[in-house]
């Protein structure tokens, strides 16, 4: 026995299967073998399972051949998941029977190895029948050996068990679920007479030894080691637990993908469809995908928008709400083959076989490191295999967080595993039902339940309680009505009432109970599954929702169920399941923020961080610029970025008026949740006044109300350790979390009854019982809260406690809040204030977050947050230097806030407000006050400012405000002597007049220094200031840095730099400002900066075009360099020939002639031919000879052609194309190739061909973009009209001796410009991108800015899809920049900063009018591509005209219209321009596409008819049906 030990028959057949033991089963077996506790932790897909197994089977092979094996139970195997244990039935029957038929072979006799199943799942009958004939293997689930445990028949045959093997055992740990079975576990060791030996297996767990302390129980006596197990055998080898540790990763392939287009705050519905289609091409590509997501809603809406695009054959869904017939059937469709994918959440997430899965995709983020790994690793399930995910992240923050994740995996870190600690209402279940199985003593019983890990801890005074309230009820009040004990306390002795163990049986368990409806089928009752009890009461008869992939219409709601009828398909509305979301691990949150500080160092690079970011996160260059962008978008607006070293606390102004204060900590949900509940507690009790608040994974909102007018910094000191326990409490105890959990535990606990007589107690019912018990133990909740004042008195009751511990340490981590407030008080945490003019980029996600993080019971429609304003767009520009306040803005606001005084009685509403008004501050105001003291409605007031220089100041007083003056200014006196009314108020306190003063001064002036203040207000310094500290307390001033620059916002973000200390007199004098009018500055600031980032209209751009075009003002080039450079921007477009010279080029270039073109065609810089030909086919047959003066044609610089013409179809045609030319043309164009460039009377003589004939066949190879000559002169031949030149010049020359030139023009040689390339390039090549990244440039040349819509207008340019990612690395480079410069405008839009602010000049400087007409062939004609109007087609006689940008005229078919009123001389302009007399206006035609009104163009009357237009080009000439024959032939 050389193999382990194990039997020759076990070890065949391991061979049989297997090439080898795996590294887990070498480490393992030898330890089972000798009976050790085993902890393993191995990666998914290693066998571990086998592991456990292979042990046991052998022991009892070996005691069936030696007919020892008896009907009962030996092993029990412990899954959480029902579908896990049904899958583990099916696996261990098939190799069971194998190893039986080996056992056959070799004539042994035996007793077959039977296993059974019993999961919530099993039916009565085969229950029934386990207990009269127990299988020797037992695969269950927790819940289902608890009620076996406490069964009178089942106990008894659990007494033979000798081994537990508890699978996937990190899915128990995280809950009370795991409390309830290790308390299950420790109650079957004390119902057995030998210890039980102990194998976890889980792939994801830490820290191991505390798992391994959880798996044996709290038993000292037990070592645990991770050392391999010695030679010789132990003699207590039940006193030794042995961790196996392979390690919780392998080799993985996971990578994240984005969509195409930018992510933002939200995914809106074209970014879903992105993903999508992203998802059916994975889907597509992998024989099958398992697709997780982190809600039921979205499972079932992801199921149905893939159903409509793959079919529903294909695709199935899979969650808990679903029955478990469906989700079966959905396993074995999956493992078939017979779907290809399957969306589910964490019920498909553990060790489930579903076949062969070579895809797992995640979308969002799983929120969790173990989560995500141990998803993953459902792919590539076998030894040998890769496992493959990949993460769509479907915003910035969750891209940010799954970059952290992908990093975190890569560096081996791990969640570590939360534990509750001695819940008090699992130990009464437990208790109860333990007690209704045999009497206890109360001490043994203590005992063995202080043996389970999770009660170690457990007090003898909780325990004691816990048997009062089981005895004796849960209050006085309550009587004994819910009672299960009987408790001799003489004896110590525990005894149970006849109810208990039918109570602990029909309510056991550990899950909580969430309200539900059933959803069951009206003809055969046939439970589809579950859906919300909210979602089924708002629902009505005929609604139709969708379940399990299948649309259901309800028939009616009743009880506790809702029946339905299949809908046939109709569509449906998507159900919806109310649940508490989990928060980030704290493990993953810390890598965020690691991730965070390493990119602050980065970005000073961008191109560097975000090759750094694509290799350290596997993620797209795309995707790893948008972080960078996010990341230096934060540190422009705020000088640093957030992480849980750094602090920041973030206010600004929202729409409302209000303020937002967003504290950025990125420390995951559940810290967050307790600070967000312990500070909006603490502005309660300081202001009297209920924040809003939001806590997410990233930080907290609270918005402020109207009173909250305190420096930032004084919040830093709101909470500590010392404060934080007791306001976490009273926070929770008045909170609704703290009545739905008190109803979960009241249930665990067995007062409340989830069934009651075989059915189902509803929920409303279970509501109003658990509500009573509350109301007996704690009526102080559910009492009027009128008639109680001050402080929440908690009572002494061991359950109330329970449910406060519950509150703030599974919704809350109250423990981590305390940390990272200790770190505060001791320094190594940061805190940093920021007030800002509008949220910086990292807020936006957390002002638009789901309302699961609300705090308060308000409603999404209902949160002040959604009242702030975020950009749809980021750049840095944008948000650079959120601190600085706008000159412009504060001066506005400033002399707005300058009262109006027109008479005498506005005067006298000044005073009131003033208190007192010094007369040198608006001395042009006497002859009003002249007027109020004539009427002694005011007088003078004179107050001494510095007694030692006996100095007084006048001032002006309204005779209703002289108490307060008189007050504020004891030794003041004044005079004309007036007399106060009655009823107006005579008593002032000095402090309170002052603060008067100074709240009349912030009312009408804005943001000054405390000197400034006191200068105006006639006080000291130190009364000024006192002063406005009561009005900031008030609400009403608010101070801070307005007109400088704060100090502190330049802080350093290396930690490691020297603090330099700012003496008093190095910083500025902080300033203050009334609150009303700070908002105002704030809103003014923002509009001004909208409005110059604001896109400009399309009439804007095509206006700067035609000034980059050099097509009006002054811009217009001139001599061979300008055409070059004309030529150069324009290359790549085809044009019909008789235009260039006609309208495109007269129209850019100062007085342009001919031989300018043929010049630079001569030296060989610029060649002309036809680009982009349509191609031919064999059905199109033979085209027509010669050329028409229409025919496109394009010039460009020779060394261009490669990448010029690369992406065309013609690149690829051209040995094609020979099979549909002439045979003269074929003729010719072999001449030419063989002998290179030729002049044309060398072709006629070689070809022996007539001057027309050799024309069409150059016309024929000039159209199919093949030949070219050495200038222009070729080509205009073909388009120039000759009917007017003299026909002389047409007569055949006579012999003699005088010879004539016969052309006037030369046209040099003709040669072959289209070449193949000598070297094919591959696609994705260095040099593929190349051609790319010189297209771009030659896009940004023509267009100034690059988007989308332009490509219509470039038939030879790369897909947009290569394009944006050149753009984009162009961008990170910083050599040019991305955003929305024009408006209507879908998509990225890209451009050169100086094009940026060209654009923003053309747009706010007030130009003279301009007028430009061209031809419908030029590319600026835009008309249909970027405006409503229909197209105008592109033919040589049409022409459209442009004022400032906007179509006012066309031209089609030799008609003019008009698009536009305009006056007399405008209307002449274009005549004369278009060479047309006006045949009618389609003004009503564009109001009705939906286009710009019509507008009255109104231009300055010119003295002389001098100003008139001058057209470009000559616009007389008609256009004929083919050229005439070249002159040169």
């Amino acid at each position: 026995m050389s193999f382990y030990g194990y039997h020759p028959i076990i070890e065949k057949w391991f061979q049989n299967r297997f090439q080898g033991p795996t590294e887990p089963q070498q480490q393992g077996w030898p330890c089972i073998n000798r009976g050790e506790h085993t902890l393993i932790s191995a990666p998914t897909g290693s066998g571990k399972t086998l592991t456990a197994f292979l042990s046991v089977i052998d022991r009892l092979v070996k005691r069936s051949l030696d007919g020892d094996l008896e009907n009962e139970i030996s092993v029990i195997y412990v899954s959480p998941l029902r579908a896990l244990s049904n899958d583990m039935h099916r696996n261990l029957t098939e190799p069971l029977e194998e190893i039986s038929q080996l056992l056959e072979e070799e004539d042994y006799t035996f007793t077959p190895i039977r296993v059974g199943l019993r999961t919530g799942d099993t039916p009565s009958s085969k229950r029934t029948a386990l207990v009269r004939r127990p299988p020797h293997i037992l695969v269950t689930t927790p819940e289902s050996l608890y009620l076996m445990l406490t069964g009178s028949k089942s106990r008894e045959t659990l007494k033979t068990v000798e081994t537990v093997i508890v699978d996937e055992i990190h899915a128990l740990l995280r809950d009370k679920r795991g409390s309830h079975w290790s308390l299950t576990l420790e109650r079957l060791e004390a119902l057995v007479d030998h210890p039980l030996q102990r194998i976890g297996l889980s792939a994801t767990q830490k820290p191991l030894e505390r798992v391994a302390q959880y798996l044996v129980g709290n038993r000292p006596e037990i070592e645990i080691t991770d050392k391999p197990p010695q030679t010789e055998r132990h003699e207590f080898p039940e006193q030794t637990c042995r961790i196996v540790n392979i390690g919780h990763s392998r080799t993985l392939d996971v990578a994240i993908q984005v969509p195409p287009s930018e992510l933002s705050a939200i995914c809106t519905h074209e970014q879903w469809a992105e993903v999508l289609e992203q998802i059916v091409e994975l889907i597509q590509l992998h024989h099958s995908t398992l697709i997780f997501v982190n809600t039921r809603r979205l499972a079932e809406r992801i199921t149905h928008q893939l159903t409509e695009r793959l079919g529903e054959d294909v695709v199935g869904s899979h969650h808990g709400s679903l029955s478990a017939k469906i989700r079966h059937r959905t396993e074995q469709k999956l493992k078939s083959g017979e779907l290809k994918a399957v969306i589910a959440t964490a019920s498909l997430e553990l060790g489930i076989d579903v076949g062969y899965i070579d895809l797992v995709v995640q979308i969002g983020s799983p929120r969790g490191i173990a989560t995500f790994l141990q998803r993953i690793g459902r792919s590539g399930h076998s030894l040998g295999l890769v496992p493959k995910g990949r993460i769509f992240a479907l915003s910035r923050d969750e891209l940010l967080e799954s970059m952290a994740l992908v990093r975190s995996i890569k560096q081996g870190i791990l969640d570590t595993v939360r534990m509750p600690e001695a819940p008090v209402d699992i130990l009464a279940q437990q208790i109860t039902a333990e007690v209704a199985c045999e009497e206890w003593n109360t001490d043994e019983l203590f005992e063995t339940m202080t043996r389970a890990y999770s009660y170690r801890n457990l007090k003898r005074s909780d325990f004691d309680s816990t048997l009062h309230f089981l005895s004796e009820g849960i209050s006085t009040t309550a009587g004994r009505s819910r009672v299960y004990l009987h408790h001799d306390q003489v004896q110590n002795r525990v005894r149970s009432r006849k109810n208990a163990r039918l109570v602990s049986t029909m309510n056991g368990g550990a899950i909580p109970e969430i309200a539900s409806y059933r959803v069951v089928t009206e003809d055969d009752q046939t439970v589809v599954g579950s859906v919300d009890e909210d979602f089924a009461v708002e629902s009505m008869a005929g609604d139709i929702f969708l379940l399990g992939n299948t649309s259901w219409q309800i028939r009616y709601v009743r009880g506790g169920d809702v029946t339905v009828v299949d809908a046939n398909g109709a569509p449906p509305s998507i159900p919806f399941w109310f649940g508490e979301a989990p928060g980030r691990s704290l493990e993953l949150s810390t890598e965020i923020s690691h991730l965070r500080e390493e990119l602050e160092r980065q970005v000073e690079n961008p191109e560097q961080a975000i090759l750094w970011l694509s290799q350290e996160t596997n993620t797209d260059e795309w995707g790893s610029k948008q972080i960078v962008d996010y990341v230096l978008a934060e540190k422009a607006a705020l000088g640093i970025v957030p992480t849980q070293k750094r602090i920041v606390f973030e206010r600004f102004f929202d729409e409302s008026g209000g303020m937002q204060l967003v504290i950025h900590a990125p420390f995951g949900g559940d810290i967050n949740r307790a600070w967000g509940y312990t500070m909006r507690k603490r502005f309660c009790r300081s202001y009297n006044f209920e924040l809003q608040a939001t806590a997410d994974d990233n930080g907290i909102i609270l918005s402020l109300g109207p009173q909250h007018s305190f420096p930032l910094e004084s919040l830093f000191t709101m909470l500590n350790t010392r404060n934080v326990q007791q306001l976490s409490e009273q926070a929770i105890l008045d909170h609704p979390m703290f009545h739905v959990r008190w109803r979960w535990n009241v249930t665990r606990a067995l007062l409340v009854s989830r069934m009651q007589n075989g059915k189902k107690v509803p929920p409303p019912l279970q509501r109003f019982r658990a509500e009573d018990l509350l109301t007996a133990v704690f009526p102080r909740l559910t009492g009027c809260p009128e008639n109680e004042i001050g402080e929440i008195v908690r009572p002494d009751h061991i359950l109330v406690d329970q449910t406060l511990y519950d509150c703030l340490n599974e919704q809350l981590d109250i423990d981590g809040f305390k940390t990272v407030l200790q770190e505060i008080e001791q320094g190594t945490v940061k805190l940093i204030p920021r007030d800002t003019r509008e949220p910086s980029p990292f807020c936006y996600e957390l002002l638009n977050s789901s309302p699961y993080t609300f705090l308060d019971g308000g409603e999404a429609q209902e949160r002040r947050a959604r009242a702030v304003a975020t950009r749809h767009t980021l750049s840095i520009e944008s948000v650079e230097d959120l601190g600085r306040l706008s000159p412009e803005a504060i001066a506005q606001v400033c002399q707005e806030a300058q009262p109006l005084v027109r008479n005498a009685d506005e005067f006298h509403d000044l005073l009131l407000g003033r208190i007192h008004l010094p007369i040198n501050e608006q001395p042009d105001w006497a002859d009003w006050y002249q007027e109020l003291e004539a009427t002694g409605r005011a007088t003078t007031l004179q107050r001494t400012e510095n007694q030692s220089a006996n100095r007084c100041t006048e001032s002006w007083v309204a005779t209703e405000r002289l108490p307060a003056a008189l007050a504020a200014f004891p030794e003041s006196q004044h005079a004309p002597p007036v007399t106060v009314p009655v009823g107006v108020r005579q008593e002032w306190e000095s402090a309170e007049a002052r603060t008067a003063i100074i709240r009349g001064l912030l009312d009408t002036c804005g943001p000054l220094t405390v000197a400034e203040i006191a200068n105006f207000a006639g006080m000291t310094d130190s009364q000024t200031e006192a002063a406005l500290m009561a009005l900031e307390g008030e609400g009403i001033a608010m101070q801070g840095f307005f007109r400088v620059k704060d100090p502190n916002w330049d802080q350093s973000a290396d930690e490691s730099a020297p603090q330099q200390e700012t003496t008093a007199a190095d910083s500025p004098p902080k300033e203050w400002c009334h609150r009303r009018l700070l908002a105002r500055i704030h809103r003014l600031t923002l509009q001004g900066l909208r409005a110059q980032v604001q896109p400009v209209d399309t009439s804007v751009f095509i206006q700067y075009l035609t000034r980059l075009h050099g097509m009006a003002g002054d811009e217009k080039r001139s001599g061979t360099n300008g055409l070059f450079e004309i030529l150069s921007m324009l290359q790549g477009i085809d044009i019909p020939a008789i235009c260039w010279e006609r309208d495109i080029l007269p129209a850019r270039l100062s007085n342009y002639q001919n031989n300018q073109l043929d010049e630079l065609c001569f030296t060989g810089e610029i060649g002309w031919g036809r680009l982009y030909p349509p191609k031919r086919t064999a059905d199109q047959g033979k085209p027509m000879t010669g050329i028409t003066r229409n025919a496109p044609v394009s010039f460009f610089l020779r060394e261009d052609i490669p990448w010029l013409t690369y992406f065309s179809e013609s690149s690829t045609q051209n040995t094609e194309d020979q099979n549909y030319l002439s045979s003269p043309a074929v003729e010719i164009q072999e001449l030419l190739t063989q002998q290179g460039a030729l002049f044309a009377t060398d072709l006629m003589a070689a070809t022996e061909s007539l001057p027309t004939q050799v024309a069409d066949a150059l016309g024929e190879l000039i159209s199919r973009g093949l030949v070219t000559s050495d200038s222009f002169s070729g080509m205009r031949q073909f388009t120039e009209d000759r009917s007017t030149k003299n026909r002389r010049a047409a007569r055949k020359s006579r012999i003699g001796l005088v010879r004539k030139r016969s052309t006037p023009n030369n046209t040099g040689r003709w040669s072959i410009w289209r070449r193949e390339l000598a070297t094919e390039i591959e696609e994705r090549s260095l040099q593929y991108y190349e051609y790319v990244e010189q297209w771009a440039w030659q896009l940004l040349r023509r267009w100034g800015v690059v988007f989308r819509d332009l490509l219509v207008k470039e038939s030879g340019a790369p897909r947009w899809f290569e394009l944006l990612q050149i753009y984009r690395r162009l961008e990170a480079r910083g050599e040019i920049r991305g955003g929305r410069f024009v408006s209507g405008v879908a998509g990225e839009q890209f451009a050169m900063s100086g094009t940026i602010q060209e654009l923003r000049k053309l747009r706010d400087e007030s130009a003279t009018d301009e007028l430009t007409i061209l031809s419908a062939t030029d590319p600026l004609n835009l008309v249909g591509i970027l405006t409503k109007q229909a197209r105008i087609p592109s033919t040589a006689n049409n022409r459209l005209a442009y004022w400032n940008g906007s179509l006012i005229a066309y031209s089609r078919s030799e008609e003019l219209f008009l698009l536009a009123n305009v006056n007399e001389k405008t209307k002449r302009e274009l005549i004369l321009g278009f060479g047309l007399p006006i045949h009618g206006t389609n003004i009503n035609e564009t109001a009705a596409t939906g286009s710009k009104p019509a507008i009255e163009l109104q231009t300055q009357q010119s003295p002389a008819e001098d100003d008139m237009l001058i057209p470009t080009g000559d616009s007389s000439i008609k256009e004929e049906k083919k050229s005439p024959r070249p002159s040169f032939l």
